[in-house]
């Protein structure tokens, strides 16, 4: 190689390189920055994902908990519910127990999760909220029992309105009973041919 200065051509040696002094140079980069590297990111993965989940609500863990398909179970006084999730809003999710689907407030239990690994819907469609999913239902006209543990009632019927802040149930003796919407907690209805959610 040549390099021309002040318009004399001198000759400057080329360098000569051993390959096998890189390959030693990477190994031990890997070995040391590059294992520092990897550790670091991995760290900092871990601390995003702290993160992320500490900003979830209850109604985006059980939107995740629908999306795989979990078994999901809770106990509401008495009665002990398990079943799949297979719908979920921002404050309720609904789980299909075999022949009965239940519908309950996120924020009136705790739930237990055994994850599985196959399974899972999408949540598009369907009501956002707990007092949407009972408009629904009122809708629909169709028998559901209703529970509201704190008021110990526990009714079977149809529900006529969804007000501001109750709802107007008539049960299966033509009964009406005016039930605070603060004070329901979960909905049970048999799971017709083709359930929605």
């Amino acid at each position: 190689m040549s390099v021309r200065r002040k318009g004399v051509f001198a000759s400057v040696d080329e360098p000569t390189w051993d390959p096998d002094e890189f390959a030693e140079l990477g190994d031990e980069l890997r070995r040391g920055a590059g294992t520092e590297f990897l550790a670091e990111a991995a760290e900092i993965e871990q601390e995003t994902h702290l993160l992320r989940r500490r900003r979830r609500r209850l109604g985006d863990v059980a939107t995740e908990l629908v999306q795989r398909g979990d078994l999901v179970g809770f106990r509401l006084g008495d009665r002990a519910v398990t079943g799949v999730a297979v719908f979920a809003g921002a404050d309720y999710l609904t789980v299909a127990t075999g022949t009965t689907e239940a519908t309950v407030r996120l924020d009136a239990v705790a739930l237990s999760v055994r994850r599985r690994r196959a399974g899972g819907r999408p949540t598009a469609g369907g009501a956002t909220t707990f007092k949407a999913r009972l408009a629904e239902f009122a809708l629909t006209g169709e028998l559901l029992t209703l529970v509201a543990p704190t008021l110990g009632l526990d009714v079977a019927g149809h529900i006529d309105v969804v007000a501001v802040d109750h709802v107007l149930v008539r049960d299966l003796e033509e009964v009406e009973w005016l039930i605070p919407l603060a004070t329901l907690t979960l909905i049970l209805r048999e799971i017709p041919s083709s359930p929605s959610h």
